[in-house]
């Protein structure tokens, strides 16, 4: 009887979900064979497609989140990859066709998952009144672009230089957070997204690796772009992946 209400209770989340945010009339799976961490993802008004990623990137999309707020699942979840094309009835916004994710990896990959409340370490992201390397952006694709530059001459360390474009507080918010480890909330109130440009330099004691060095340069940057991150703990929303299944492919 658990059982059978488990199953009720996730078939009703599925329905109020495909209902809430309209469901892919074609979704198409199959195993990728795109290079271990190469990536293609784009959005159309009534397509999108992914090639390349694995489940853990889909949930996390689909429910914006990061993958600290993900738990459990199934080994293979961020190990395999996948070729995803869904194709909708209409036009719609990218955050609509994420959404509509949610229905397709429930019916694809038997996605079933719960949510559960968390106390976790984490960074709170404020803004400073005076920001003055913070630019009204010019357009183009959100990223951030990090590229050493030339030491000055009997320098020492690591010079990195760190430019942004069409970046919003909440997209950096979940920047910092894949890059930091860590948890970051956005508490800036700024809306508006921005270009920037700013330079950090390293000390060679901070150049351990890669992903090191790039965690502390980022940290190093937020003074310069008029923010500051907090370490705080913060009661977090995760979500608890109970099953997935490796799709059939079509």
């Amino acid at each position: 009887m658990l059982r059978l209400g488990f199953l009720m209770l996730s078939l009703a989340s599925v329905l109020s979900a495909s209902a809430q945010n309209g469901s892919f009339e074609v979704v198409s799976v199959k195993p990728s064979a795109q290079a271990r961490n190469m990536s293609h993802t784009g959005f159309e008004p009534n397509r999108l497609f992914a090639y390349g990623v694995n489940l853990k990137q889909l949930i996390e999309w689909a429910y914006d989140v990061t993958d600290i707020q993900l738990s459990g699942g199934p080994g293979w979840m961020d190990s395999k990859s996948f070729d995803v094309e869904a194709k909708a009835d209409g036009a719609h916004t990218k955050n609509e066709l994420l959404r509509m994710l949610q229905p397709a990896l429930a019916d694809r990959f038997k996605v079933a998952l719960h949510r559960e409340t968390k106390q976790l370490p984490a960074y709170v992201l404020t803004a400073s009144g005076s920001r003055p390397e913070l630019h009204e952006t010019k357009g183009g694709p959100t990223n951030i672009q990090v590229q050493a530059a030339p030491v000055p001459a009997g320098g020492k360390g690591l010079t990195l230089q760190i430019t942004g474009q069409s970046v919003s507080m909440q997209w950096l918010a979940g920047y910092l957070t894949n890059s930091l480890s860590r948890l970051v909330v956005d508490r800036t109130g700024v809306q508006a997204p921005f270009d920037f440009k700013v330079e950090v330099t390293l000390d060679e004691a901070d150049v351990t690796d890669k992903r090191a060095a790039l965690g502390t340069a980022l940290q190093d940057a937020m003074p310069k772009l008029g923010l500051k991150l907090d370490s705080q703990r913060q009661t977090v929303e995760i979500l608890v992946i109970d099953h997935a299944e490796e799709p059939s492919p079509n």
